[in-house]
């Protein structure tokens, strides 16, 4: 049965204003320690992958493949110890049981897991407390995302169990932010039959960085950060009743904040709720609030990109406005009145939200500042956090050198220790390396495929690229658009390069100049020649680069110049301009046919160039000193 608002005496009525700062909030002693070093519980990663999609944005979690794959594509992290308020059981990944633990999490405010002997420290353990007396008014009633209940309620079903962790938050400069507490469901004990449709999108590198172009070659345009405080658990629930059951540590810092609640608690200890809103954790909220969110921009006159639905604009008097989504993370690129009409609309419909607009802005692990013709994006300080362990490394002049792809089987494996860093480092530098670092994407990709049992050779390999990142640690990526606004792509190919022999694809597609989309992959079949690996790599890349234009006709509202493909194989460029030649096989024919229907219909251009020009051959293999100078010059963006 429900528990109506006059049955809880002790709780207060719900407020509009945030909860009190930790100096203002008076904090009770817990009847038991929040926490003690005996409770401290490995969390499974799909118990909270919505709660940390939505608190640290798109963190790389490196997940062990074949050679065949060079990048990763599931990112998401989390390498630091959780302070827990329950012991539990979960389902045992193959990551885990190979104690593999996920990398430190970077996002927009760079989270870094509270210890035990935090709460040693007086004013650190009133800054945790604060933060989970906040999280329990947010959850209870500010919010009312969580309603307590009696046993009897559930008439069978299985509740969900649950946890509360804490993080102290650094924005992506290093500065303090704040300490947050999380309630959170293991969704991984939900019936996933129940829920076939529960994705939901976020917005694409690739399409951050071309939005930014834009907004670098419109001078008008400013930046705003909007936040949605809470974001799921403002989104209300629908389907079948959850239920989550509270352990008897989470429950006694429930109780502890709200003694009205305590008349539900079990003889156990324990307190079971009804969600009333899409509590993290839960394998639905994502994609709860995602609709939610959308359906309340479109009514504000915003439309969604066909190709990224995590890119939407409005045009007023021939202005375009973008917004771009990360699960609660909002940018904004117009201008000031545009931010005060989204604040007062945002004010309306949510309880708690927050805009910063400037022209310096952290942004999804990226410090974003904006100057005169040009966006310079900064992660120095989250380099820095990688190299702490490596201060002792020598400076390099390049990233890595020819032998990057061999294999040295009689090399040592590494100690399980030393597995598990090589492991978390690589993690981090893939983060690195698709937001401002596509210098270094090739190495990085080679030893994603390493990471299940790499080396004493491959960590040679990566003490390398560390010593390359150590002396430029410093660099940024510049977004300085020149020219029309139009779009360029480089693709090329080394051929049987790999051990296997097998071939390497480079892509870099550009736009007005400035590099968006950098790929380094190996190729999934094997060819018999140059021609051959060059046609795969072409064929490979039509597509992106095609959406890649879809993209940039939604951003302007005009049709995109036709894209230029870069091609420096004279064989290739003549079987897909005019056709002809004998392919040894009906796969490679459809490739062909492919490219030449594209090109005949004017969808794509593609043209020679030179070798020396060719900026995607530093994606395919490792150049030398003066050839990889160049070509990060031109991947930087300071070409």
């Amino acid at each position: 049965m429900g528990v109506q608002a006059d049955a809880l005496p002790a709780v207060p009525e719900p407020i509009a204003e945030p909860i009190a700062t930790p100096a203002e909030v008076p904090i009770p002693e817990p009847a038991v320690p929040a926490t003690d070093p005996d409770l401290q519980a490995e969390v499974a990663p799909t118990a909270v992958a919505e709660a940390e999609r939505e608190e640290d944005p798109e963190m790389p979690e490196l997940v062990p493949q074949d050679e065949g794959d060079s990048e990763d594509e599931q990112e998401d992290s989390d390498d630091e110890e959780e302070e827990e308020v329950e012991v539990f059981r979960p389902r045992r990944s193959t990551r885990i049981r190979e104690g593999v633990r996920r990398p430190a999490r970077f996002g927009d405010a760079m989270a870094t897991m509270v210890s035990t002997s935090d709460r040693n420290s007086p004013d650190m353990n009133q800054k945790i407390r604060a933060a989970e007396i906040e999280e329990i008014m947010m959850c209870f009633v500010t919010l009312g995302a969580l309603l307590p209940v009696m046993p009897e309620e559930l008439r069978g079903v299985t509740a969900l169990t649950c946890h509360m962790f804490t993080v102290e938050k650094f924005t992506a400069d290093g500065s303090y932010d704040k300490h947050k507490a999380r309630i959170v469901a293991h969704g991984n004990e939900q019936d996933s039959v129940l829920y076939p449709d529960r994705s939901s999108p976020t917005v694409g590198m690739h399409a951050i960085l071309t939005s930014l172009a834009f907004a670098a070659y419109n001078p008008n345009l400013k930046f705003a950060k909007i936040d949605v405080k809470g974001a799921f658990i403002q989104t209300e629930m629908k389907g079948t009743p959850v239920y989550i059951k509270c352990n008897k540590k989470l429950t006694q810092l429930i109780t502890d904040t709200l003694p009205g609640i305590r008349k539900y608690v079990c003889s156990d200890g324990t307190l079971y709720c009804k969600l009333l809103k899409a509590l993290y954790g839960c394998v639905q909220a994502s994609k709860l609030w995602y609709e939610k969110l959308s359906g309340f921009l479109t009514s504000l006159g915003y439309e969604k990109c066909a190709v990224e639905p995590c890119v939407m604009k409005r045009i007023v008097d021939g202005k375009t406005y973008l917004l771009l989504i990360y699960v609660d993370d909002i940018l904004s690129i117009a201008n000031e009145v545009e931010f005060e009409r989204l604040r007062a609309a945002f004010e309306k419909v949510f309880r708690w939200i927050t805009m910063e607009i400037g022209d310096n802005l952290s942004y999804l692990g990226m410090q974003l500042e904006k100057k005169a013709g040009k966006i310079e994006i900064d992660m120095t300080f989250y380099l820095e956090k990688i190299l702490a362990g490596y201060q002792n490394l020598p400076d390099v002049d390049v990233p890595g050198d020819s032998r990057v792809f061999e294999v040295n089987g009689g090399s040592p494996v590494l100690a399980d220790e030393k597995r598990k860093l090589f492991h978390s480092t690589v993690a981090k530098l893939l983060y690195l390396a698709k937001r401002a670092r596509p210098d270094i994407i090739i190495i990085v990709g080679f030893l994603c495929t390493r990471v299940k049992a790499p080396l004493e050779d491959d960590q040679n390999k990566l003490e390398m690229l560390l010593g390359y990142l150590k002396k430029t640690k410093h660099q940024r990526l510049i977004i300085k658009p020149h020219g029309m606004f139009k779009m360029q792509a480089y693709v090329d190919a080394s051929f049987g390069i790999h051990v296997d022999g097998k071939s390497h694809t480079g892509c870099v597609i550009m736009v007005a100049g400035v590099p968006v989309f950098c790929s380094s992959r190996k190729q999934k079949c094997m060819t018999k020649s140059p021609t051959e690996a060059e046609l795969v790599g072409l064929s490979d890349n039509l597509a992106n680069i095609e959406v890649f234009a879809e993209l940039m006709e939604f951003i302007t509202g005009e049709k995109a110049i036709t894209p230029v493909i870069y091609q420096d194989n004279t064989s290739v460029i003549s079987l897909v301009t005019q056709g002809g030649g004998m392919m040894r096989t009906k796969h490679l024919r459809a490739r062909v046919n492919l490219v030449l229907e594209a090109v005949a219909e004017k969808r794509v251009k593609v043209v020679y160039v030179s070798t020396e020009k060719m900026i995607a051959d530093g994606l395919t293999k490792v150049l030398g000193s003066s050839s990889f100078y160049k070509f990060a010059k031109h991947v930087l963006g300071k070409g």
